[in-house]
């Protein structure tokens, strides 16, 4: 499992970073210096719906379908490893990934999000988990997984993918 984590999106000037059971959000300046750093932690699933983040360049109809049987009310699209950091600074809640991705592109913030007391799991219910399992770079290819910024069972209530999708 992923125990520390740092992300870094200068063109927003922010900073998360996670790890010793506690997530930061931190303003930085051009330089790299910390401005200002505020401690993070995820949100409970709203009832009034979630707010789900989504790839900018690869959503594909596998995430549509899944969202489209979620209480989501709001989408926001952002790339890279943002999609976890914005569900551990409780401005999401949840962050399907139905397609392709490697465990260097997700570690670093999935870290981030498992500090801020958020979980990352494979479509089968079980915790995303990281090292290789297979041989060459394919080994390190991540399963389909969804990270929320509540635990398993109070997302495992507003849908079922077990049934649905494959792992």
């Amino acid at each position: 499992m992923p125990r520390l984590g740092v992300v870094v999106a200068p063109a927003r000037n922010e900073l998360f970073s996670g790890g010793y059971g506690i997530a930061y959000r931190c303003r930085i300046s051009a330089d790299g210096s910390v401005d200002e750093r505020e401690k993070i932690t995820t949100r409970n699933v709203p009832i009034a719906g979630l707010t789900a983040v989504v790839s900018a360049s690869h959503t594909n109809a596998e995430t549509s379908a899944l969202l489209e049987g979620m209480a989501v009310h709001q989408r926001l699209s952002i790339g890279s490893s943002l999609k976890f950091c914005l569900v551990a600074a409780g401005m999401a809640d949840v962050y399907p990934r139905l397609g392709r991705t490697m465990q260097w592109d997700t570690a670093a913030g999935d870290a981030v999000l498992r500090n801020a007391g958020g979980c990352t799991f494979r479509l089968n219910g079980s915790p995303l988990s990281y090292g290789a399992r297979g041989e060459g770079v394919d080994g390190f290819e991540n399963p389909h997984f969804v990270a929320c910024g509540d635990d398993v069972d109070a997302l495992g209530m507003m849908f079922d993918l077990s049934d649905t999708y494959s792992s």
